[in-house]
């Protein structure tokens, strides 16, 4: 079982999720599976077509791994990657603020902290840059 809020992995008979703290409620098992958005991780309500979090078309979702919320689906993971792989200059920069600006949660804490080390990275590599030249 995941935590709704954050997607951190509960113990069984969890009522509050070790991650993040979230209440979590306990659900009657009545042999209904639960639908998930694939774009956002959203639980979707009983018959959507479409995602209540962002407007994501969901139609009829399969019953996968991912349609049973066993894995929380993050769908920036490759911009994420590549953020951090390249957070030391305007790269970097251009990641970050990509991800600030999506609505998923988990890509606007990345983008924040690619963003802040590519700044970071960027003055320290201008003022290397100005005392190699002053030099």
């Amino acid at each position: 079982m995941f935590c709704p809020k954050c997607g951190a992995e509960l113990e069984r008979g969890a009522t509050f999720c070790s991650s993040c703290g979230a209440v979590i409620e306990k659900v009657e098992e009545i042999g209904v599976r639960k639908r998930f958005c694939p774009n956002c991780g959203a639980e979707l309500r009983e018959g959507a077509n479409f995602c209540d979090s962002c407007g994501t078309r969901v139609g009829e979702l399969g019953t996968g791994r991912a349609a049973e919320g066993k894995y929380p689906v993050y769908p920036y993971l490759v911009a994420t990657i590549f953020g951090y792989i390249f957070m030391w200059g305007w790269i970097g920069i251009i990641f970050g603020i990509y991800l600030l600006t999506r609505r998923h949660p988990t890509a606007k804490l990345h983008g924040g902290i690619v963003l802040a080390m590519s700044v970071i990275m960027t003055t320290i590599w201008i003022i290397i840059w100005i005392i190699i030249v002053i030099s």
